[in-house]
């Protein structure tokens, strides 16, 4: 193990939050790695599969013995951990068709990560994310024209006061859930005001903040993975 990394351990494991927060974001890629190896598809930051490979590397940091950290077998050791988090949750929500002895698993630690791996793994990650969010990019895109503003729009729309985004949330979710409304918002590209009226919210805040709802509800009733932490959708705001 390179010094950098085992005095990043150090610091982490002796209770300094910072340095365990810098370290799990450093090595978030690698967690996501992990796990894609044992799930057999990409894991995006917003997946359930990269927080199970998040409380694993962390997990990892606290159970690793000193005689690893000193003989540089932490990333093999923490690789191990995530893939198991990751093989029980599989087997919790019945997407694990058999069983697989640990000792399968286990055997992955003799081939122990060098820095230069946990790198490219790092610079794979990264690239599979842009790619992937170039594309989602450009699908909302063309979605959003349809209603006559840009994903460039977004930010800009986007209302300010958490209470009012909480609001606009409600409203998309409601507005997704109506599979009457969302087939007429998708078919002219408007929100259909008349039909949304519960009294709940005013017509002029729909008015208002309508590319904003429009966007959400976009976003949730299709596959954005990426987007849906963009405007805070992974946050529990649409709740």
């Amino acid at each position: 193990m390179d010094d950098h990394l085992q005095r990043r351990l150090q610091r982490a494991r002796a209770g300094d939050p910072q340095a365990r927060e810098d370290f799990l974001a450093e090595y978030a890629p690698f967690a996501r790695a992990a796990a894609r190896r044992t799930v057999g598809r990409y894991v995006h930051p917003g997946d359930d599969f990269a927080s199970v490979a998040w409380m694993g590397l962390n997990e990892a940091i606290d159970a690793c013995g000193e005689d690893r950290l000193s003989g540089g077998g932490f990333l093999s050791f923490a690789e191990m951990v995530i893939r198991r988090r990751v093989i029980d949750e599989l087997r919790r929500s019945g997407r694990f068709a058999e069983e697989i002895p640990l000792s399968s698993v286990e055997g992955e630690e003799t081939r122990a990560p060098t820095p230069d791996i946990v790198g490219a793994l790092r610079a794979e990650d990264e690239r599979a994310e842009g790619e992937m969010l170039g594309d989602e990019i450009s699908r909302l895109e063309a979605v959003l024209r349809r209603s006559g503003f840009t994903f460039a729009d977004l930010a800009r729309v986007s209302p300010t006061r958490r209470d009012a985004r909480e609001r606009c949330f409600r409203v998309a979710t409601a507005l997704v859930r109506c599979e009457e409304q969302m087939e007429e918002l998708r078919r002219t590209g408007r929100l259909p005001l008349a039909k949304m009226e519960d009294g709940s919210v005013a017509r002029k805040t729909l008015e208002r903040h309508r590319r904003y709802i429009i966007a959400v509800a976009t976003i949730l009733s299709g596959d954005f993975p990426f987007m849906r932490e963009y405007v805070g959708l992974d946050e529990g705001e649409a709740n």
